[in-house]
């Protein structure tokens, strides 16, 4: 009984560690495409010039 539960819960950690994991690189994905946003949001800007914006 007892290796069978260590087995388990060994298991269970590794399949938790795998979830946080993913959601993490979904997060980190989530930021580089907000940063890519940003960066061409600023070109955009510096294109475009401030007088044109100030119109």
């Amino acid at each position: 009984p007892g290796i069978a539960e260590a087995q388990s819960t060994q298991y269970v950690v590794t399949n938790n560690a795998a979830y946080q994991a993913d959601d993490l690189d979904a997060y980190e994905s989530d930021c580089d495409e907000l940063n890519s946003v940003k960066i061409a949001f600023m070109a955009n800007l510096s294109h475009y010039g401030s007088d044109n914006l100030a119109e």
